[in-house]
């Protein structure tokens, strides 16, 4: 039984507690929020690098001619293409970039499909370019020009593809990769050795 001299200050007391309980987690909610702000911004600083163009000196993509879209750049000379939150850099020219990086697309979308990527020697730089394409289907029907240095890893990773003047390696490794109508135009002596490993790596690869 509640002791009626006692039971205002037991009610109020309880009113108290809850009141406090309520503020609590009001407050705890609310820095919830904000943390979660700061990493959305935290995000958001980590892709800051591919933006649009400022200045035509960028390593940058460009579409080709029709296709919808911005071009983009970085500052910093390197390129990322595919994956979780990187552009597809498919039907377009790359250029004026030290490395470029195709990472297999999401799903079945393919990544740096009917892409051409000149090489910093092409645009008269004394610097050398390297192109990787990693994963499955990437760089199909790639064309490279003045490229130092070429990597193909992954289940028909640039198959149809075409590289002239090539300065260094290219490696190709994986099922069909770097096969099927592909050619390496130039000298392949000057440029370096020519490495093929996986079933039907090199298939039908021709050198001119």
């Amino acid at each position: 039984m509640i002791n009626t001299a006692t039971a205002p200050n037991l009610f109020a007391s309880r009113r108290w507690n809850f009141l406090l309980v309520l503020v609590t987690m009001t407050s705890l909610m609310a820095d919830a929020r904000i943390g979660a702000g700061d990493h959305v911004q935290e995000n958001h600083r980590e892709t800051s690098n591919v933006r649009h163009l400022s200045s035509p000196d960028d390593c940058q993509f460009v579409p080709n001619s029709g296709r919808s879209g911005p071009s983009f750049g970085t500052t910093d000379g390197e390129l990322v293409c595919g994956g979780y939150g990187n552009p597809k850099c498919s039907d377009g020219t790359i250029m004026n970039c030290a490395k470029v990086t195709c990472q297999k697309g999401r799903f079945i979308n393919p990544t740096c499909d009917n892409l051409r990527v000149e090489g910093l020697s092409f645009s008269e730089v004394d610097a050398t370019t390297t192109l990787e394409c990693t994963g499955r289907h990437t760089c199909g029907q790639l064309e490279t020009i003045q490229v130092d240095e070429v990597k193909c890893s992954g289940k028909e990773s640039c198959k149809s593809s075409v590289h002239e003047q090539l300065k260094g390696p290219i490696e190709c490794s994986g099922f069909n990769a770097c096969s099927v109508g592909s050619v390496i135009l130039g000298d392949t002596q000057e440029g370096g050795p020519v490495t093929c490993s996986g079933q039907d790596a090199c298939g039908q690869l021709e050198t001119i």
